[in-house]
C-alpha cells in the first residue's frame, strides 16, 4: 500500500511539473545540460539531493533555511512557485 501511495504522489508531482513549465514556456536542464520540457521527477529529485538545512534563531527551533540553492535548484523552485519556495528559503 506503501508504494503505491508512493507511486501515487511520484507521478502526480511529474505532472503538475510538466504542466507548469509547459504553462510558464519555460525548459529545465537535465544531467547532459539539455534543455528540456518533460523532466522526469527522478531527475527533479536527483538535483535536489545534498541540500542541508541550517538552523537559526534561539535553540535553534525558530528557523530553518536550506543552504545556498544552484541555479538549477532556483529555476525548478520558481516554475513549481512560491509554496514550494517557503520550504527552502
Amino acid at each position: 500500500m506503501v508504494m503505491v501511495l508512493t507511486l501515487f504522489v511520484y507521478n502526480y508531482l511529474e505532472r503538475e511539473l510538466r504542466k507548469l513549465i509547459v504553462e510558464q514556456n519555460e525548459m529545465v536542464e537535465n544531467h547532459v545540460k539539455k534543455r528540456i520540457t518533460n523532466p522526469t521527477m527522478k531527475m527533479v529529485i536527483f538535483q535536489f539531493r545534498g541540500i542541508h538545512t541550517v538552523k537559526h534563531g534561539p535553540s535553534h527551533e525558530n528557523q530553518e533555511q536550506a543552504e545556498t540553492l544552484n541555479a538549477k535548484q532556483k529555476h525548478i523552485l520558481s516554475i513549481l512557485g512560491q509554496s514550494y519556495q517557503k520550504l527552502y528559503v
